[in-house]
């Protein structure tokens, strides 16, 4: 999506109004869409970067303002809208949602995996220490390792388990 102040210099009034169906006159004039017009009013101008400017309701503004205020938009929505009607890419497709969403569960699925795997490698951990520290030799130096870091290995496999 191109930002707003890029938007209004590339595109003209004139294509935008066109775009949506109306076909100015010789003058550059359209019936307002905005009020009951009974002869064209609303002045189109076909520089970009200028919008238009009605005659009859004063109303006027940018190419945002114009989709804005006729198809009943936000300003974000408008960007959105003229984005994707002119090709510049703007409002998501569902596959757009969907890839997201593929992505998102990818990535959880992901992260649950590398849960399980560490939960794996902390079990074996615990159950090397735990060996040492009933079979071996007091104050050896397995033994010592076992009772200083069994605490830690609990801690970290509870932490993993718990759900967030």
């Amino acid at each position: 999506m191109i930002p707003a102040e890029e938007l209004k210099a590339r595109l003209s009034m004139h294509d935008v109004a066109v775009r949506y169906g109306f076909q100015p006159d010789r003058s550059s004039c359209i019936k307002c869409p905005f009020h009951a017009d009974t002869d064209p009013s609303l002045h189109i101008y076909t520089e970009p970067g200028r919008g238009f400017y009605c005659y009859s309701c004063n109303v006027g503004g940018s190419v945002i303002d114009f989709v804005m205020r006729l198809f009943n938009l936000g300003y974000r929505q408008a960007l959105l809208r003229l984005n994707g009607d002119f090709g510049f890419g703007g409002i998501p497709t569902n596959q757009d949602a969907l890839d997201r969403l593929r992505a998102k569960r990818e990535k959880q699925k992901q992260t649950e995996q590398n849960k399980q795997n560490e939960l794996t490698e902390l079990a074996a951990e615990h159950c090397r220490l735990h060996r040492a520290f009933i079979t071996g030799p007091e104050w050896s130096e397995a033994w010592c390792e076992a009772l200083m870091n069994m605490a830690d290995i609990n801690y970290r496999m509870e932490v993993l388990d718990c759900p967030n």
